[in-house]
């Protein structure tokens, strides 16, 4: 008997330690006064869902490396209220997956000035100096366009390595033209 009842714990905790979250994702713009520091990221935050859908007992599962963002995210985490689709599946556990990005909704012909670009890189830099180039939203688009896109002036962002290259070299130039476009700089350096 003590065997079985064993066996119905293990199995139990395997259901349990298998159950996976329900997810959403969210794109937000960075608060103004964060973004003027260059703060942004990436935050995961946890919880529980109550019966009537609220997420309770929020946590930071994982940190933009920013106390400011993931402060902003945990406050905005404790008033969602969950879809009523999410809902019938019954979910005890949900995950909130929330990207602060100055670049959300970003197509190539959006502002996005050096000055703001430089700011960006060297915030990240500081807090993720284990990573020489961040793979932001906007990094993405330009790998995917260039690699999905037949627009000549973007064939060098198909190639990873030359895109790195090519993306530091844009934040070099863009210390010296700080008005500029940034994606503009981005395809003159990549062009050149």
């Amino acid at each position: 008997m003590a065997i079985m009842m064993l066996f119905a714990l293990i199995a139990l905790s395997q259901t349990a330690m298998s159950t996976k979250p329900a997810e959403a994702k969210i794109d937000l713009a960075v608060p103004a006064e964060l973004e003027a520091r260059g703060e942004h990221g990436t935050v995961i935050v946890d919880g529980d869902v109550t019966s009537d859908g609220y997420i309770t007992n929020p946590v930071i599962a994982r940190s933009s490396r920013s106390d400011a963002i993931d402060a902003v995210a945990l406050s905005r985490a404790a008033k969602v209220r969950l879809s009523q689709e999410l809902l019938e599946s019954k979910p005890s556990k949900f995950r909130l997956v929330m990207r602060f990005y100055q670049t959300q909704g970003f197509d190539l012909g959006t502002p996005y000035t050096c000055s703001q670009a430089v700011r960006d890189a060297d915030w990240h830099r500081s807090k993720f100096p284990e990573e020489p180039i961040e793979r932001s939203p906007l990094y993405a688009l330009i790998q995917t366009s260039g690699m999905i896109l037949d627009a000549k002036e973007l064939a060098f962002a198909s190639n990873p390595t030359f895109l790195d290259k090519a993306w530091l070299a844009t934040l070099d130039a863009c210390r010296a033209t700080p008005d500029a476009g940034f994606t503009q700089t981005l395809i003159r350096v990549g062009n050149k």
